[in-house]
């Protein structure tokens, strides 16, 4: 499965941005197809793939709850998730040209 699994990474960063209220769940969806194989990165350069794999460390500091996030400064909230995400998609499509 190499060339299906690039555009569902994508895709599922795009529609955690589109539609915030399933933002955790993409978020973890993205990450368990980053973190399973080598597969997704077919016909990405490996600066993206480095990006890909940053945000998907990063977004193990993204915390949905508010009570959550105040126990720990390292945790943040929808609104730095989805800067992140918009930064990596940007870095993606201007390599793409």
């Amino acid at each position: 499965m190499s060339q299906p699994d690039t555009p569902t990474i994508l895709e599922l960063l795009r529609a955690a941005v589109r539609e915030t209220s399933s933002l955790s769940e993409a978020i973890k969806q993205f990450q368990a197809l980053v973190w399973r194989g080598d597969d997704w990165e077919v016909g990405l350069s490996p600066t993206i793939v480095d990006a890909l794999r940053d945000l998907a460390y990063d977004l193990e500091y993204f915390e949905p709850s508010v009570p959550v996030r105040a126990e720990d400064p390292s945790f943040f909230g929808e609104e730095r998730a989805i800067r992140e995400i918009l930064d990596v998609l940007a870095r993606v499509d201007s390599s793409r040209g």
